[in-house]
């Protein structure tokens, strides 16, 4: 084994010592760094996102099977001419690269059965979205090994892409989506507005352009109604696109105008949020070309003030921007994941540890692409006054600690039948399913080669869901924060939603505290929904590279002891999330006017219970923990894959502070 593993070490050095990755050729772009990225298989921590981050010194690694891939998503159809493909030692002798329009057809445009390893820098031809590496034969008793995963080309129809690393302005940020990332070239980056109609973003072109296409790379807060406007001054608009049957995804646009700044105009939201782009690209000819061919340097200064227990300001200077160019935006990075996007030179940092030590670093971004980090900066927060009023570690093994957890079994009975808990899941709840294992509660969801039989039906599925009901729940003193926070890993995968949320204890229902209740025993749902209140301070589906923090109420004053879903009030938001199978930190913060929401020590989202409508549910109501794995249901709207079974949330702890 030592061997093994040395040999590998030695063809890394090799790689990473004497080889490096040519340049575009001329008229190529780089079309792939920073882009979502999926893969078969993960040998964590090697993710698919290595692949196409820049960074020769990560890399994405598969399992130890023929038939695994890697395929990344380009935001919009392009002319492909080159991929270039840097292995690690772990190599494919046979492979293919193939494109699609949709994740679902594929066209091979390349082929070979004797693949050597190394850098293959291959002349291609093709038209397509999403780009495939399909590994068909190992070289080697490993995977298959990328350090990077990098493909060339152009835009699909006439014109030059003008909008990228030019100024934009918008009508409104929701921190910290400012307006620049939409034209930064990072589909992990995004603009959000705030959650009203007619809100707007503009790109300045620099000079007067004749505008051909128009492409936009939709977060899942999407425009229905939206108009695409010219402008020669900011002050007087154009319509050259209009639509009011907007669905979503990638929109990408004939158009036909003239001007220097180009305008998206939201008429009609799809969703209770606001706007959200990923990308806004504008195609033509004309406008100033910035000629930007250079990263940005490393910020430099660092330095941080308003240091609290729990939270930080973090300053530095700006670097030189590049020949050309111009600074976009700032990445800052905490313990080396990034924590926040700022446009100017500085970012709080919410959400710290008292007593605890971090290194922070910057990176700036241009219209090129993001340039180096700058050398790192500790700081430590003060002792505070904070410390847990309850927490589990999840340390021992065998059954989670009885004097914390009760468990809720079954499918979700309604008093008439199985619902899947009211939302269509597919699993059966055991508490056996909840187990501690090497200092973490580890959810595990299988699916059963032999079906449990109950009820007259067969379930393939099992999995766990646990509460904190009838033992612990946490409530809010006027002046005080209460805040819960756990740090969880999930599994990414079809069909999967797992979730880390309170109900508040004027829920009903029954429950267990029987670690192995009778095989066809079963927990009847509660009646007060939603005016129990709910708190998602964590949900996920699928694969996609976010997450999900939301809230139910009943819109009636006065709490009601009636099942009802047609009072209810929902406001949600997502959160980029590059790697949700890594640990991340989820925290929820609760005063008796303000609800906020953390990931990583990120605020990412803000919630005022002013309104009358929401205070019986979330002023001073204690609410109780629930943690569960979730099997398809409407959320995901999707089947799970049997092949990815079995499947695990692991939490490494839950603690509560009051302060």
């Amino acid at each position: 084994m030592f061997k093994q593993y040395l040999s590998r070490f030695l063809a890394q050095a090799w790689v990473f010592g004497l080889l490096a990755i040519p340049l575009a050729a001329h008229g190529q772009t780089l079309l792939s760094q920073g882009r979502p990225a999926v893969a078969s298989s993960v040998q964590a921590p090697f993710v698919a996102a290595n692949a196409v981050d820049g960074n020769t010194g990560t890399r994405w690694g598969s399992n130890f099977n023929n038939n695994e891939w890697i395929y990344v998503d380009l935001g919009a159809t392009y002319n492909l001419s080159r991929v270039v493909l840097n292995w690690e030692a772990a190599y494919a002798s046979g492979y293919q690269i193939q494109v699609s329009a949709n994740t679902t057809t594929w066209t091979s445009i390349f082929t070979t059965t004797t693949g050597n390893g190394g850098i293959d820098d291959l002349a291609v031809t093709g038209t397509g979205r999403y780009v495939r590496v399909l590994c068909t034969v190992r070289a080697t008793q490993f995977g298959c090994s990328l350090f990077e995963f990098q493909v060339f080309g152009t835009p699909v129809g006439t014109g030059t892409l003008l909008s990228q690393g030019h100024p934009a302005v918008a009508s409104s940020v929701e921190a910290p989506f400012v307006a620049a990332n939409a034209v930064d070239g990072n589909a992990g980056t995004r603009w959000s507005s705030a959650f009203t109609n007619n809100e707007w973003i503009y790109v300045d072109l620099g000079a007067t352009a004749t505008i051909n296409r128009v492409v936009l790379n939709w977060e899942a807060a999407y425009g229905s109604g939206y108009q695409i406007q010219v402008s020669p001054n900011a002050t007087n608009w154009t319509t050259i696109f209009t639509t009011t049957t907007g669905n979503g995804a990638t929109d990408d646009l004939t158009v036909s105008g003239s001007g220097r700044y180009v305008r998206m105009l939201g008429t009609a939201r799809a969703t209770q949020w606001g706007y959200s782009l990923w990308e806004f690209q504008v195609f033509g000819t004309g406008g100033t070309n910035n000629n930007c061919a250079a990263l940005p340097g490393a910020p430099t200064g660092l330095n941080a003030s308003g240091v609290s227990s729990t939270s930080a300001t973090i300053n530095w200077t700006a670097p030189n921007p590049g020949a050309n160019c111009t600074i976009t935006n700032y990445l800052v990075f905490r313990n080396g994941a990034q924590v926040a996007s700022s446009g100017g030179t500085s970012a709080l940092i919410n959400g710290l540890t008292a007593n605890t030590t971090y290194s922070f670093t910057v990176a700036a971004v241009n219209g090129f692409g993001t340039g180096p980090q700058s050398g790192g900066l500790s700081v430590t927060t003060p002792v505070g006054t904070a410390a847990p009023i309850w927490q589990d570690e999840f340390d021992g093994a065998g059954q989670p600690n009885a004097a914390n957890w009760n468990f809720l079994v079954g499918n979700g009975f309604d008093g008439v039948g199985f619902t899947g808990w009211g939302n269509g899941e597919w699993e059966w709840y055991r508490p056996e399913n909840c187990f501690l294992r090497g200092g973490m509660l580890v959810l595990r969801a299988d699916w059963l080669t032999t079906p449990m039989v109950i009820a007259g039906r067969e379930w393939f599925q099992r999995s766990c869901r646990i509460t904190t009901r009838g033992k612990r729940s946490f409530g809010v003193t006027p002046g005080r924060t209460t805040a819960i926070e756990a740090r969880i890993s999930i599994p990414s995968r079809i069909g999967t939603w797992p979730a880390f949320w309170g109900m508040g204890d004027s829920s009903d229902g029954t429950l267990t505290g029987s670690y192995n209740p009778p095989f066809d025993y079963a927990d009847q749902m509660g009646t007060h929904w939603p005016s129990s209140g709910e708190i998602d301070i964590l949900e996920h589906v699928n694969t996609v590279t976010q997450t999900t923090h939301n809230l139910f109420w009943d819109t009636r004053i006065g709490l009601q002891s009636v099942w009802c879903p047609t009072c209810v009030g929902a406001n949600a938001s997502t959160w980029p999330v590059a790697d949700v199978t890594a640990f991340h930190v989820y925290r929820l913060e609760r005063t008796t006017t303000e609800i906020r929401w953390y990931v990583d020590g990120v605020l990412v989202k803000t919630q005022s219970i002013n309104d009358p409508t929401m205070a019986d549910e979330f002023a001073t109501q204690p609410f109780h923990i629930i943690m569960n794995l979730a099997l398809a249901g409407s959320f995901p709207n999707a089947a799970p894959n049997v092949a990815d079974f079995p499947l695990e949330m692991l939490v490494d702890y839950i603690r509560v502070y009051q302060f």
